[in-house]
This record gives C-alpha cells, structure tokens and sequence, in this order.
C-alpha cells in the first residue's frame, strides 16, 4: 500500500510488439512508479545470464599437416566466439577440409548437435585443413582469458564462450508528462536471440528464474516444486558412468588411475592435465593417451557435469 492509503496494482498487461524469431519488444503496463525499473533490471540480468545454450570452448587447427599460425587462429576464434549451437551435452568436432574449401556452420552437425546459422562462415582452408573443436553447454558467458588452458587437449586455443542464447536486452521505461497527476509508468523491453529459443520463450525463462530467489522470504507451501534437470543423452551417460578400465590406455596409466581412485570416466573428465600431473605417477605421454581415447568418445579432460555425486549415488541406489 502506498503512504497515502491507496493499495498498489497487483495486475498488468503484458503486449508483444514488432515480434519475429529473433526479436521482439515487449510492453508491460500498467505499474506502479519505480516498479518497471526494478522488472527492467531483473528480467535483463535474468535473459542475459540464466538461460542455456551451448558454445565453442577450444578450437585446434592444423593447416597442410603443420599447426595453424597464431593469427590465422585468432581470426579463427573470433569467428567461433559468437557461433550459435544448440548442444545439451559437450560434443567433440572434427573437421577435415581440402584446400580452397570455404568451412561453414553446416558442417558442424552432428546427432546432440545443431547449428543455427548454417551458412555461417567460419574460415577459409588455404591449405589441407583439419580442424577440431570442442563445445560445451553453459549459460552466461566467460572469457578465455579466465579459463585454465590446462582444460583443453595440448595446442587447444581457448575462445570466449558467449553460452546465452539472448544476444542483446535493453528496458526502456516510459512516464506520463511532467506535472501529470497520474503515477504510472510503463516498461519497454527489447529482446533480440541467436534463434535458438524465440525471444518470447526467452521471456518466459527468464521470469521462471526469477522467483525461486525469494524462496527464502515466502511460505514454503507457496513454492512450487523446480522441474529436474534434464539429464544428458543415454550414449553419453552411458561414456561417463563407464570404467576407466575400458579405455585402451597403457598398463601404467590404468594404475596411476587406480591409484588416484579414479574410478569411471566420469571422474576422469572432470579433471584437469594440471590435475592429473600432480598424482606424479602421470606423465605427459599418458595425458595424451588420455586426450585421444576420451576424444574417441567426444569427451575431454576439464569437463564440467553438474551433480555428478548425486547421480552416481542415484545410479548405485537404482542397482542396488
């Protein structure tokens, strides 16, 4: 209620203006003054950093048998740097190109794997071209100067990671004229998306993100139960709960493993080269073993997998 005794609006309308599949502005009124700059601020944060999407994480090429340049890679991963990808699970890319061969997004697809801008271009192969790359879901974003390099296979260029499927949210709030008696406004929102989700779905994310954040200040009866997670596809599940003893390594890096207690490829993945050196019974030339035989399965060290413990103890529970 506000000071003078009049109760606050507890409704609004909510229209859609000049909407297509990537962009549309939004028109939420009427509101209290003050109230759309408070929507506005949250909504943004929430389109921009909570829904996900998938992104190139590292990039390796090597052009007519010898490593890329450094500035034939960097353009490269520019390029990569805002790709639009649709992946629930980490894929591993491999691409291999003849001379003269204009590589474009399409040649990305794969199954758990799809490109949005298939005409997209991604480079140019001047000479005999093979290229890898590895793509991870996530949301938000994150630089490659923050990852650690020791994540990627050896030779990997880290690229930033632009995961949000939401390319660009701006609020604008509109005000009656000066001097008015009316204490209303209304807020203005601009969505523009990669196309990987409509921006009318990425609206409706966005305000589902929002209230479990206030959880702590309602009643718990009045908190609706979250959705689980979506788990990964069964092929890949089926990778990361297998035995390391299935990967064809040599005899003294399965016991190095043994030794580490690391048990399923799983636990493998989730570690670091940085990680793995540190056991001192693993040298550079097992790390390696590891980096072909996990990208035989699409997998990679570094990798990060959400309640990886509580899915395991799920698992042994259900075979119990």
């Amino acid at each position: 209620m506000l000071p003078n005794g009049t109760p606050l609006l507890r409704s609004c309308r909510l229209n859609v203006l000049d909407e297509s599949a990537r962009h549309a502005r939004f028109v939420c009124e009427p509101l209290e003054r003050g109230f759309g700059d408070l929507l506005g601020r949250s909504l943004r944060h929430a389109l921009l950093n909570t829904i996900p999407c998938a992104a190139v994480v590292g990039a390796r090429a090597r052009c007519g048998g010898i490593e890329a340049s450094r500035f034939w890679m960097r353009e490269l991963c520019l390029s990569l740097a805002d790709l639009a990808l649709d992946a629930r699970a980490p894929v591993f890319v491999r691409i291999e190109a003849p001379a003269g061969t204009v590589v474009r997004a399409a040649a990305l697809a794969r199954p758990g794997l799809q490109a949005l801008d298939l005409a997209r271009e991604l480079c140019v192969a001047e000479e005999e071209l093979v290229l890898e790359l590895w793509i991870e879901p996530g949301h938000s974003m994150q630089l490659a100067v923050k990852r650690d390099p020791l994540t990627l296979p050896d030779g990997a260029w880290p690229v930033d990671a632009f995961f949000g499927p939401v390319r660009r949210a701006d609020y604008f709030i509109e005000r009656p004229p000066s001097g008015s008696s009316a204490q209303l406004e209304r807020l203005l929102l601009d969505v523009d998306t990669n196309g990987a989700v409509t921006p009318r779905d990425a609206l409706r994310a966005a305000a589902r993100a929002l209230p479990p954040h206030f959880a702590v200040m309602l009643d718990d009866e009045r908190i609706e139960a979250l959705p689980e997670v979506e788990t990964a596809p069964a092929i890949y599940e089926q990778h990361l709960f297998a035995s390391v003893a299935e990967l064809e390594i040599s005899v003294r890096a399965q016991n190095s493993l043994h030794q580490a207690r690391v048990d399923r490829i799983g636990d493998l993945v989730q570690l670091s080269e940085r990680q793995l050196l540190e056991t001192r019974t693993l040298g550079r030339k097992s790390i390696r073993e590891l980096h072909r035989v996990l990208a035989e399965r699409g997998l990679w060290l570094g990798m990060r997998i959400p309640d990886w413990r509580r899915r395991v103890d799920a698992r042994q529970g259900s075979n119990a």
